[in-house]
């Protein structure tokens, strides 16, 4: 028979963000834990509301089994003395396994003899071990800014209030500081407040919802979607956001969802939808609504990117369905988005009245980050790393100057009124004003598109300008905080490094081609001379600029390696094409992986393989050698040097293994009937010529000693 077990902790409302992240650590440490005592469970379920953290346990049994096992212990020279009586070494061993010295044994290994316990431990009942447990697991869920309350000593994300423990129907009892778990949880703090009892672990969730709340997040997330679908419809419209982050937000700040529409003047649809938008989504966590159309009696419909002047708010409890409090609730609503809009309506057409190129005064009092001066520093660092850029990628005249102009503008917003009431706007407004100035249709998009991709779930920019200036912008960030020794530690990345990193790195994989051409950025050589701009900050003086730029070239290099990853390519053959110089052109490293990867899947590949691991394997990485043909003296290294001296080896990936695959027979036999490493230093240094020859046409593609896995 198996049980199940419920632990619920009941907090203060928990920050919606670190819900999901706590909820993780709760299941994999239970899962963890249980598993390593012998108690491993069928399954752990993660359950939450914005007043609750819990997992349900299933499949757990009455007891851990009986274990019988041997312990080595000290060797007999020790734990013996001359007599035969035995060492304090000895009796402690035996005192530690709980066993008396009589019944130990003496066995050999490795031709020493020890003493051998062999020891019995009884399992203990399942509901013991639980109670022991609980304590060390709760307090070591951790979150980003923990606190402590009243006497307790301990920190938790919120409060901690009570905590149900039940083993099937009976409570499992243990204390955490001045908390004693039970069965006692708590309703809905509006519709059902108060406590409830938990009568067994199976009833656990059917009573909570008599009591207004909906302990599972996804049941929350249905019934979100399909009030807000539904409500959508009855003003012939469909909701924007209904996926993604605002609707993961406002599942866990809800325990009993219930959507309501509302209104606002449509006069305000003059403003950019982007700005109606993100002053409902990211200040009131409403579900903006957009048209949607139908073409010619067809009921396949299409989204209009035309909003309409209504939107969605997901309150946290039911009270508002009833009609006496519905329009209170509505009109609440509705006032609070209507001072928003009208802000937002002001500082827009405000902000307007003083050209962007004419804020660059604001500009140089805005700093970037202490110790790297001022946003117009930061500005002119671009300008400068663009110039580059062009050069060596011999862009033409018109796309220069609008990348320089670009450069001059992308940061101007910052010193808006807009900006500096909407953060999540930079770059948007930007645009905007742009536009209305008449900067140009590709300018003002790139300005946009220059912090793009702006998060871990966002796309790169669709330009080619707008990839460019981000990739810039980007790298210029990453050079600036490694200068100041600003690198993330752990899950810490309050400078937003990682996403940076990761946007950079996915924004050259996706590739920059403009007119047929394709541009490749090295960000080795981009970085080098990002940090000769730096040159002048105190900081950039004291720092080992070898070692900062060979940091930031493994961090860059672990994002393309985890983006490698997701793409299914094999972690031998990312590891052979990392070992190089990956960053020079991201997108020729994944080619490169991706011809590894077709080439150990074919019989002829894999021969070609194993033959450039042997070679690699054994060539003189250090030094260079010449081959004198005088001194080939065995048949094999002479048709092996016939067979390769008139090949000509390019930058060709494909041409190169074509002729390895020729090579393939003559490299095995040299290697069969040959020392490559003779004592002879004539005949070694010829030998190693040989292969070094062979090696030119393949290290390129990668460190083939990596791929040795691979081979059958």
């Amino acid at each position: 028979m198996t049980h199940k077990y419920l632990l619920e902790i009941g907090t203060e409302e928990l920050p919606a963000p670190q819900i999901p992240m706590m909820l993780n650590q709760l299941t994999e440490s239970l899962t963890k834990e249980l598993t390593n005592l012998n108690l491993t469970p069928k399954l752990v379920k993660g359950l939450s509301t914005p007043r609750r953290l819990v997992a349900i346990v299933e499949g757990l049994p009455d007891k851990q089994p009986t274990i019988n096992k041997k312990v080595k212990g000290p060797p007999v020279r020790t734990a013996l003395d001359k007599d035969g009586n035995p060492t304090k070494a000895a009796l402690g061993f035996a005192d530690k396994q709980h066993v008396d010295f009589k019944s130990l044994k003496q066995e050999e290994e490795k031709g020493e003899l020890y003493l051998v316990a062999d020891v019995t431990i009884e399992g203990k009942p399942t509901s013991e071990v639980l109670s022991q447990i609980m304590p060390g697991i709760i307090s070591g869920l951790t979150s980003e800014r923990q606190m402590r309350w009243g006497d307790y000593s301990m920190k938790f994300s919120r409060p901690i209030r009570w905590i149900v423990s039940l083993f099937d129907d009976q409570v499992i009892e243990f204390e955490l500081e001045n908390l004693k778990a039970g069965r006692e949880t708590r309703g809905h703090r509006i519709l059902a407040p108060g406590m409830v009892s938990i009568a067994s672990v199976d009833k656990y969730a059917e009573t909570l919802k008599s009591k207004k709340v909906l302990v599972c997040p996804k049941e929350r997330e249905e019934a979100i979607t399909q009030q807000v679908i539904t409500l959508a419809g009855s003003v012939a419209g469909s909701a924007r956001r209904l996926s993604g982050s605002l609707l993961e937000e406002v599942v866990h700040i809800t325990e009993w969802p219930c959507a309501i529409i509302g209104g606002y003047d449509p006069s305000y649809l003059v403003l950019p939808d982007r700005l109606l938008e993100t002053i409902m989504v990211h200040h009131q966590r409403y579900f903006p609504i957009e048209e949607t159309k139908k073409t010619n009696g067809d009921s396949t419909s299409h989204k209009s990117k035309k909003l309409l002047p209504y939107f969605i708010a997901v309150t946290n409890n039911d009270i508002g369905q009833k009609e006496s409090a519905k329009s209170a609730v509505r009109q609440g609503n509705e006032r609070v988005l209507k001072a928003r809009l009208a802000d937002g309506k002001f500082f827009y057409f405000d902000d307007q009245k003083t050209k962007l190129t004419d804020r660059v005064e604001a500009l140089k009092q805005l700093t970037f980050q202490r110790g790297l001066g001022s946003y117009f520093e930061k500005s002119q660092r671009l300008e400068k790393a663009i110039a580059k850029i062009a050069k060596d990628a011999n862009l033409d005249a018109g796309q220069t100057k609008k990348l320089e102009q670009i450069a001059k503008t992308c940061k101007l917003d910052l010193v808006t009124n807009l900006v500096g009431e909407l953060p999540e706007l930079q770059g948007y407004v930007g645009s905007w004003y742009a536009q209305e100035e008449g900067l140009g249709e590709e300018v003002a998009m790139a300005i946009a598109e220059h912090y793009a991709p702006r998060s871990f779930e966002d796309v790169p920019a669709p330009s080619f300008l707008g990839r460019i200036i981000a990739v810039v912008d980007k790298l210029d960030h990453l050079v600036g905080l490694f200068v100041l020794g600003k690198r993330p530690t752990g899950s810490s990345d309050p400078f937003a490094l990682r996403r940076n990193a990761q946007g950079l790195v996915d924004t050259l994989l996706e590739g920059l081609e403009s007119g047929g051409k394709t541009v490749h950025i090295d960000i080795e050589d981009n970085a080098k001379h990002l940090l000769e701009l730096y040159a002048d900050t105190n900081a950039a003086k004291k720092l080992d600029q070898d070692k900062l730029l060979c940091d930031l070239f493994d961090f860059l290099t672990q994002r393309l390696k985890a983006r490698l990853l997701d793409q299914n390519l094999n972690r031998m053959i990312i590891e052979s094409v990392l070992a190089g110089s990956p960053l020079k052109n991201i997108q020729d490293t994944r080619y490169r992986a991706t011809i590894l990867e077709k080439l150990v899947q074919s019989p002829e590949g894999l021969g070609i393989v194993r033959a450039c691991v042997r070679i690699a394997n054994i060539v003189d990485k250090k030094n260079q050698y010449q081959i004198d043909q005088a001194n080939l003296s065995e048949t094999v290294e002479k048709k092996l040097y016939e067979a390769m001296r008139d090949k000509k080896f390019s930058d060709d990936y494909n041409h190169n293994l074509k002729i390895l695959e020729g090579l393939v027979p003559h490299i095995d036999a040299f290697f069969d009937e040959v020392m490559v490493n003779d004592p002879d230093d004539k005949k070694r240094q010829n030998r190693q010529a040989l292969l070094q020859m062979i090696q030119s046409g393949f290290s390129n593609l990668g460190d083939f000693s990596k791929l040795q896995p691979l081979l059958p």
